[in-house]
């Protein structure tokens, strides 16, 4: 990567904290809330909770997973910057923007 690519990953770091923030604010998560036994009668409903419970942990996860990358991107950002200023904003073995 170019030393000039640094605002990129921190840009698609944003933008992976900023969609995993949304998924995390989903009314989709709540599901597990609005069903249950007071909505249908059966062995169905307690069911159906228990996977939307399992659902979330797993989204919630994947949330998580987001923000680890987008913790990623920015240290590659951040050594890209490093590089930079020690090369005098060339990387090593380059000659310079390509």
């Amino acid at each position: 990567m170019l030393p000039h690519d640094a605002a990129s990953l921190r840009h698609r770091a944003d933008d992976l904290r900023r969609f995993a923030a949304r998924v995390r604010s989903s009314p989709a998560l709540l599901l597990d809330r609005w069903a249950g036994t007071e909505v249908w009668r059966g062995p169905l409903p307690l069911e159906c909770v228990a996977d939307f419970v399992t659902a979330r942990r797993r989204v919630l996860a994947e949330c998580d997973e987001l923000d680890a990358a987008a913790d990623r991107l920015d240290h590659a950002a951040d050594e890209l910057d490093r590089a930079a200023r020690e090369h005098g904003g060339a990387m090593p073995g380059m000659s310079g923007p390509r």
